[in-house]
């Protein structure tokens, strides 16, 4: 987000002095930027998502139970064992 508007201003800076490779150059580098942090975030958000819950999350984390479970077992797993469960049924330990 903070790359996204800070990019606006400098665009607009070149644009109203008619420098129009500026502007394509600034749009390519932010895009380019911008995927990059993208990337990085979403790759260690699928690769630690476990550390990253119980470090925003210390209540959840000290659960026991089906919050407990699906924090042991990793995003994917998590998924799966959630989309499996009855959505009617209530469970000990549930987190709703």
């Amino acid at each position: 987000m903070a790359v996204a508007f800070a990019t606006a201003p400098i665009v607009g800076q070149n644009f109203g002095a008619g420098k129009f490779t500026r502007v394509r150059a600034t749009f390519r580098f932010a895009s380019l930027a911008d995927a990059a942090i993208m990337l990085v975030l979403s790759l260690c958000c699928q690769w630690q998502a476990p550390v990253l819950i119980r470090a925003l999350s210390s209540s959840l984390a000290q659960r026991g139970g089906v919050a407990r479970e699906l924090l042991d077992a990793g995003p994917i797993a998590a998924l799966e064992q959630l989309s499996r469960r009855d959505p009617g049924a209530a469970h000990a330990g549930d987190v709703r």
